[in-house]
């Protein structure tokens, strides 16, 4: 491994330690809304950094599909196991919270991590 991939690797990986940061600062400031219970906001933010970390860590021509799908993967994963007997319950608004940090962690990453490599018109 020579220099430039060692700058390359430590960029990318500040990209996502910032994209991280981000991520937590927003889940931080909609925990402020009343109306958005602790439960949603915990969903909304750990998809989101999923989806921000697979996304950034993905090929730029797959990251978008490979970041909504760690992301909402995760969110049923955990609605499957809070289904189980003697959990929690499976919760659609849990899903929905789980949707929408994946959009926002997946579109944060792709503009932090690769929108370098989108040409412009």
């Amino acid at each position: 491994m020579d220099v430039s991939e060692l700058k390359l690797m430590s960029q990318n990986l500040i990209q996502i330690i910032k994209a991280s940061a981000v991520a937590l600062v927003l889940s931080g400031i909609l925990s402020g809304c009343a109306s958005v219970g602790t439960d949603k906001l915990i969903h909304f933010g750990a998809t989101g950094i999923i989806s921000v970390l697979a996304t950034c860590l993905s090929e730029p021509d797959t990251s978008i599909a490979i970041g909504a799908a760690a992301g909402m993967g995760a969110g049923f994963a955990k609605e499957v196991y809070d289904a189980r007997p003697g959990g929690s319950g499976f919760d659609a608004g849990d899903l929905l919270a789980d949707g929408l940090g994946t959009g926002a962690g997946t579109a944060l990453g792709y503009g932090l991590c690769h929108s370098q490599n989108v040409p412009l018109h």
